[in-house]
Order: C-alpha cells, then structure tokens, then sequence
C-alpha cells in the first residue's frame, strides 16, 4: 500500500487467485476467505475506487466460491467481516518482506522508513545468455497437490462450512451505515471577550451546513441530541469540579472571567435567555458554558447508544465545546468535559463491551484522554499529534513516544509525535499503515472511536501542519475495515453493528473543518474516496517518527514490523551514482592534521566518500560520542569528502573504491608531506580498512536535512580553507536522495561561490493574494524592543504590516495569533529577524511589497541601510 500510494494508479486491476484459500490442494495456505475482503477493501482507496478484480486460480469450489463471494461484497460497498485473531508473523513472512524491499529500497521514497545497514552491488548479468530457448515450454497445471491425510481434509471443510454459515452478506441503507447528531444550542457558549476566538459557535454550524449541502446530513439517521446526566458525568470527572463549572452559571461575567483565568486556554460565558425551537414548539431557557458543556456530552453519548443497540452502524456527533484536554478536575485547551472518555465509560458501563480504541487525530496532544485511561488494558489510547519536542501545546513531556501507559494499561497508549514541520498526508498514511493499523488488527476492539480533530488540516492557523481535506476521508476508510473485527466469530451478526464514530474535536478553520468532516462522512456512508495526488510518502521527519514509534512499541504489540537496518541491493542507476561520488575530482588546499573523531560529540552526522579501498559498500553502527564535528573539508591522507548533515540517531557508513592505478613517486612533495601528516595524525576511525562517515539511520536513503541549526562547534580556521568541488557535494547529496537538482541554485549561489558549511534553507514564497494588506511604513517608526501591545513580553515580537502593532508570536503568548484571528490582518513581521509570514497561506513570504517595512526595521535594528 505504501507503494501504491505514491505510484497513484487510474486504474487497479488484481490478479484474484483464491488458491491460497483454506482447502486448497495446490496452494496448501490456510487464508480465511474473509481475509480476501479485506485486501479488497484497502485497495478500493486508490484510483477513485476503480478496481477491477480478474480471476486466476482457485481450486477448491468451496473456498473458491467464498472467496470471490467476499470480495464482491467488498466492492459493493458492504461491512467487512470480522476474522479469526491474528497470529504473530512467521519469521519466513518477514524475511520475505525484507528481502523485497531490500531491493525496491532506492526506487520508492515511501519505503525510506527501512534504514540501510549495508548496501550491496547487484549481481553481474554480463555472463547470461540470451534469446537461447530451442523450444516453447506450454504451460501445464499437471501440480502434485498436497498431500493431505482424509481428518485434515475433513477439518477444511467443517471450517469453510462454519464460515459460510454464520457470515451473513446484508444489503444496508444509508440510515442503516450512519446516524448524526447535532443541535444548535451547543453554539450559545461563545467567547464574551473576544471576537474572533478560534473555538467559535461557527465551527459546528459550518460544518453541519456543509453536509447538508453537500447531502449527507439526510442520508444520516438523524439521532435525539439531549443533555448528559450529571451521574453520567461523575464517570469521569470528580463532583467537585462539576459543581465547580455548574455555579458559574449564576456568577457575572467578571466572576466566571476570573474563574476562567485559574485554567489554561478556557473561556466560559454567562447565562443568557434563549429561544429554543424543538419540533412545532418554542421554548426560553437560560443557557451557558455547563449546558452547552454536558449537551455536547449526552449527544455523543445518544450515538453511542444507536451504536451499540444496533440502530446503525456508524456514527458522527457535530459538537462543541470539544472535549479530549479535559482532565478528571480541570479543563483545559477549550474543553470542558471529555467528550469521547465518557463515552467509552458508557460503552462499557451501560452497553456491556469491553475493549474499546481511541483514536485521536486532533493536532493537539489529548492530554485528557491519555491521563484518564492511562492504567486501563481494555480501552487502547492511540494519538496522532504535534509535538515539536514538547514545545507545542499542551507542552507535556507524557505526549512523546517513551510514555506508553502505566501499571495494567502499559503497552495500551500510543503516542506518535511529529517533531518539526513540514508534515504531509504521505506522513499520515504512512503511520496509518505501518503503526495504526496494525495494532487495532492486533486489538480487535468491539468500538472504535475517533477524537476527530481537523486542526491538522491545510490552512488550520493553530495547527500549522497541511493535511489534505481528502486524506481525513483515507485514514476513515481505512479505520472501517478495523471497526469490525472483535466479538467470537459466532456472533458475526450482531458484530457487524458496531463500527467507528466520529467525535468533533478541534478543527478551527471553517472551511477545512467542514471539508474534512464531510469526506469523513462520505466515507462511513461507502462513497468513493477521492484519490491523492502520486508520489505520496513519509517526510524524514516523519519515518524517524514512525520508526522510533515502532521501537518503543514492538515490546508491546506483535504486529510491528522491525525497521532496524537492513542491507539494500544498490541497482545500476544507484551504483552509477555511487561511483560518479567516488571518482568526483577534488580540489584541496594546503594538508592539515585531521582532529581525532573522539575530540567531537556534536548532534551532526557526516557523509564521507573515500578512495582508498578496494571493494564494497559497508555499514557498522557507531555511538554518538564519536561523531565529526560538521564541516567540509578535504584530508591529503585518506582523499575523503564530508557533508555535514544533521542527524539525530546514526549509522557509520563507508563508500570504498579501487586504489589509484598508479601511485604518485616516493620522491615528490606530495608524497612527503603525507607521510609526514600521516605519523603525526592519530587514528580517527572506528572502522577497520575503510574511512568511516555517519549519517542517519532514521533514513539512509532521504536524509534528513534540519530546519533548525543545532547548537555544535564551528570549524577550525585550518579546516575552512579545505573544500570538496560542488560536483562532489552535489552528488553526495543526489546519492542520499535529499531531491536537490542544483545544489548551488538551491542554496542561491553562484558558480564561483564556497560551499555552506551546513545545509539549511528555508525558500519563502514570492507573491501570495493577502499581500494588498500591506500598508505603507512612511510613518512608523520602529522600535526594536518594543513589547507586545497585551503582555509586555519581549521574546519573539511581530509587527503586523496592516496596523502596526506589535503582539508576541505563537511561541511566546500567541498574541499576534489572536491579533490575526479578530483583525484578518495576515501578513506580518518579525521583529527579531526581519521574516515577514502570512497567516492565511501558512508561510513565509519575501516581495518587494514589504521592501518599505523590512528597509525601516533593518535601519531600526543595524543602523545602517538594508542592502538590496
């Protein structure tokens, strides 16, 4: 699937052999014929749906039959059957996998999770002849078949008939796929201070309306919103802080703003008198942040119960305020109560299941959801977040990898943090498929429920991150076929009604909310997903990810796959490259003693390229302590070129090629003062016979190249006046597939220029439609230091370009942020160093628009004119 992905076909045309079904005397396989809707299923995500399956082998009629029956209802849009737990991987299965992918490693980038050991020539096919046959072999199918005693046959048998007889093939409806819930009071809780606060009432009522535009919302069965009970509530929260958020209803709204301020990123309103209508009738009611609070818990609770009583098989709750920061007696981040752990209680509580996934999407870290259910084996906390190294909200060092639960519930929470930007759909797949997936096969939860969060989503200003609105409707699709795998197999009919329910979390652009939201919904309802674009695969930031995910998580869950690094089969492209590094001509300037690797414990990995040995390409591991400081730099000694390229776990690796044919005379100076280098240099390489140079084992074949400069030492003035020519480094970059054409156009320099010491860029966008904000700088007259206009804080100050005022950056208090959300003023800039950034397009921006401004702050800051 992976490959798949980023191949992005038109079309999708299977080879359906059922000869490894259970029964069949060629095969000799035991596949369940239901394990064939369900490799259907995952395929009907590509090519807008168009699958053709064309039959090949198959000879047992009754696996035969079954097998084909299975898929057919796969394609026609049916629930998925549930299959028998799923044993560990035979060790042969994974070998297998690794063999294939040692070979496809280099031609795919959404397999560069697989880290390279040790890269290996292909196989020398001069030798083989062609065009030789004398005659035309005809195919046969005269196949000894396996030799089965008369029980085993028999044992096949009982079991297809077992199968076919409790796996019923049901026509649905629409109502029967999915039940929605959603109420208008929910928006009477709205900021009384601000008016453009992020978490507004339009969230819900835009994302309701596009569904009913869009027609989903009456193809839904329409489920009874209605109000939490407070025993409903005590599940979860302590009586104190219910109590605590129901007086405030009859405080004034200087007392609730100050009630409010006690918590972290919360807002509560007053009581108001509203008209309620409700069917024919119209009610006054005094409503406010309580009853909005428990009437978003109780409707997801009413799901809950059309769920589990077999009323559909899906569901969607359209609800705010949303809930999954809220701890047992605080809220937080918006959240009063938690909406999803209360109903995962009233599952189990009230409906008599057990084992209940979470799956939560929101960008934020659910801090509430992990805390609650933190010791619980039976309820499985899976979180898909930024973590930014726990510098993004809500800043907890619980929402990394390392935290996995505690006492009974270990292994039970999975946190999977994405660390820096940019983060992309082929990121979200990608853990889907290598992490999510698995584990929930290994679950088998009797509910799935996901805290849908569309704060990930492209153009979300909080979130910051660029998913696709199509892609939520992917990982929907993909959780489907997961819903439905729990209960014995004899209760197959009953089963088939639980599915997945959607709870809205977060999601504060309207249009992308909604857009996600309604493909989500469009899923559940069996409608096509919308293809991706091709060449979808994991950034390397997001394979460290998923691999450091997987390492933690392997102790726990059979289903992983081990990405520890493997041995890759470099093709004829990939050598060719390799040896073009090897022979690359090198220009060097006067020798200079190399420092011991040992004097440099840096966080930087380098690549090296040496021409001193003769055979191979080699991989050992290597600590961290012994790491080279970055630089580029050139040895006389050992004729080795180094790239510096940041790295956070490594990997030693040595490009060896053949001698020089001829070495230089014994009598030169060249001669001479290597040999006089050369016994006053210590020995600088862990690695025997070759010179060793390290870089990621996060991703040998796309290393990853930082977006923030680490903090190591610079190099020594000696090692300065070395270079490699920029055909060198160019083509030890292409060799580590960093998808760099023009090493020196990307990095903006001219042909005669030195190369960097290190590889950071960030490339702003030229023009974008927002830039008519920008209002003439004639008049202002900055201040470098100025704080910001709400909280006086110096760190990290922006001007906006519309207004001119200065409010502090999201790393700080966020101001500027909130600035943007009341003003629409989008494009700003920094007081710090001179980038200008627009909030709507989520990126930096240089045109000559901002000239005026950027010209003022440079004389401002340096006292000297900005030169052009």
């Amino acid at each position: 699937m992976p490959i798949a992905y980023e191949f992005g076909p038109d079309l999708v045309i299977v080879s359906a052999g059922y000869d490894c079904a259970l029964g069949c005397p060629y095969g000799c396989f035991s596949l369940s014929p239901a394990v064939f809707a369900h490799l259907t299923n995952r395929l009907m995500v590509l090519a807008d749906g168009n699958v053709i399956v064309a039959l090949e082998g198959g000879y047992n009629v009754e696996s035969l039959s079954d097998g084909v029956a299975h898929t057919i209802s796969a394609l026609l849009g049916d629930p998925l059957p549930s299959l028998e737990s799923l044993k560990p991987v035979l060790s042969g299965t994974k070998e297998a996998i690794r063999k294939c992918v040692s070979v496809l490693r280099t031609k795919w980038k959404s397999l560069n999770i697989f880290p390279i050991k040790q890269a290996l020539s292909p196989k020398d096919m001069s030798g083989l002849s062609t065009n030789t046959w004398k005659t035309v072999m005809v195919p046969t199918t005269d196949v000894e078949p396996c030799r089965r005693s008369e029980d085993e046959v028999a044992a096949a048998n009982k079991k297809l008939a077992d199968l076919r007889r409790i796996c019923s093939f049901t026509e649905m409806t629409d109502q029967q796929r999915a039940c929605l819930v959603y109420d208008s009071r929910m928006e009477n809780h709205k900021s009384e201070l601000e008016r453009q606060q992020p978490e507004c009432p339009a969230r819900t009522r835009r994302a309701y309306e596009l569904l009913e535009e869009y027609g989903l919302a009456r193809r839904c069965k329409r489920t009874e919103a209605r109000v939490a009970s407070e025993e409903e509530l005590l599940r979860i929260h302590s009586q104190e802080y219910i109590d605590a958020l129901k007086n405030t209803a009859t405080m004034p709204q200087a007392a609730i703003n100050e009630f409010a301020e006690r918590f972290q990123s919360v807002f509560l309103n007053k009581a108001r008198l509203i008209q309620w209508k409700k069917e024919r009738s119209f009610f006054l009611k005094l409503t406010h942040t309580y009853d909005s609070a428990s009437l978003a818990a109780g409707s997801l609770l009413s799901v809950v119960d059309d769920i589990c009583s077999g009323e559909a098989l899906h569901g969607v709750a359209v609800i705010r305020p949303p809930g999954h920061h809220a701890e047992y007696d605080r809220c937080m981040g918006f959240c009063f109560f938690n909406n999803v752990a209360l109903a995962v209680r009233h599952a189990q509580e009230s409906h008599g299941l057990k084992k209940i996934a979470v799956i939560d999407w929101d960008i934020h870290h659910g801090n509430g959801l992990q805390h609650i259910f933190e010791m619980d084996p039976n309820v499985l906390c899976l979180s898909i977040h930024r973590f930014d190294e726990g510098r993004y909200f809500p800043n907890s060092p619980d929402a990394d990898t390392a935290f996995c639960g505690d006492g009974e519930g270990v292994g039970k929470t999975v946190n999977i943090p994405w660390n820096g930007r940019p983060i992309r759909d082929g990121d979200y797949l990608s853990v889907f498929l290598h992490v999510v997936l698995p584990i929930l096969y290994e679950f088998r939860a009797e509910l799935t429920i996901v805290a849908a969060g569309f704060d990930a989503a492209r153009g979300d200003h909080l979130g910051g991150v660029g998913i696709s609105m199509e892609c939520f409707g992917h990982l929907t699709h993909l959780l489907v076929a997961t819903s439905t795998l729990n209960n014995p197999v004899e209760a197959e009919t009953e089963r088939r009604r639980r599915g997945v329910i959607l709870a809205l979390e977060g999601g504060y652009n309207l249009t992308a909310t909604a857009e996600g939201l309604s493909h989500c919904v469009a899923t559940l309802l069996s409608d096509t997903c919308l293809r991706l674009p091709s060449g979808l695969a994991p950034t390397d930031k997001g394979a460290a990810t998923i691999r450091r995910v997987v390492e933690v998580q392997k102790n726990h869950w059979t289903s992983l796959f081990d990405y520890s690094p493997m041995a890759c089969h470099l093709d004829q492209l990939t050598n060719t490259r390799l040896q073009a590094v090897t022979t690359s001509s090198i220009t060097a300037a006067t020798p200079t003693t190399q420092a011991s690797t040992e004097n440099h414990t840096g966080t930087e990995a380098t690549v090296a390229a040496t021409t001193n040995v003769a055979t191979g390409v080699s991989f050992d591991s290597t600590s961290s302590a012994s790491l080279f400081s970055p630089y580029v730099s050139l040895s006389t000694t050992t004729i080795q070129a180094e790239l510096s390229i940041p790295a956070a776990q490594e990997v030693v690796m040595a490009f060896e090629a053949p001698q020089p044919a001829s070495p230089p005379p014994a009598n030169s100076d060249a001669d001479s003062n290597s040999q006089e280098v050369a016994s006053s240099q210590p020995q600088q390489h862990p690695t025997t016979s070759a010179t060793a140079a390290t870089v990621s084992d996060l991703s040998m074949g796309a290393v990853p190249l930082s977006d923030t400069p680490q903090p190591v030492a610079g190099p020594s003035a000696e090692r300065s006046t070395n270079r490699v020519d920029s055909g060198m480094l160019r083509q030890l970059v292409h060799f580590a597939d960093a998808g760099i054409e023009d090493l020196g156009s990307f990095l903006g320099l001219n042909s005669s220029d030195p190369t960097p010491n290190r590889l950071f860029a960030v490339e702003p966008i030229l023009w974008c439609p927002h830039l008519g904000q920008v209002t003439s700088a004639s008049q202002w007259r900055p201040e470098v230091t100025h704080p910001c206009t709400r909280c006086e804080s110096r760190h990290e100050n922006w001007v906006c370009l519309t207004c001119y005022e200065v409010y502090c950056g999201r790393y700080a208090q966020g101001h500027m942020l909130e600035h943007y959300n009341t003003t629409q003023h989008s494009i700003v800039l920094s007081l710090a160093d001179l980038s200008a950034w627009c909030y709507v397009c989520n990126s930096y921006i240089h045109n000559e628009v901002l000239l005026e401004a950027k010209q003022a702050l440079h004389l401002a800051k340096f006292g000297v004119v900005m030169p052009t």
